[in-house]
């Protein structure tokens, strides 16, 4: 008889979604008790200091240099 070798015992993994501590938190409030403290603003920085590019895959984000970055972010933090 053939020995079946594709099976794993799973009960020692855990899945993608909860391998981490933050998601498995988010997993167990579901989804309508999100906040903006749980979110991560991306902010892509290029080399020329007074540079804004837009990101076509990502409407609204932009490249941006660290003049613009800074003008960016003020409203953010006062």
């Amino acid at each position: 008889m053939a020995k079946n070798t594709n099976s794993v015992k799973l009960n020692h993994f855990l899945h993608s979604s909860q391998s981490h501590a933050v998601l498995r938190e988010w997993q167990s409030r579901g989804t309508t008790h999100f906040s903006s403290a749980d979110f991560v603003l991306p902010l892509f920085i290029v080399n020329s200091d007074d540079d804004c590019q837009p990101i076509e895959s990502l409407p609204e984000v932009n490249r941006m240099g660290i003049n613009v970055c800074v003008e960016y972010l003020r409203p953010l933090v006062t």
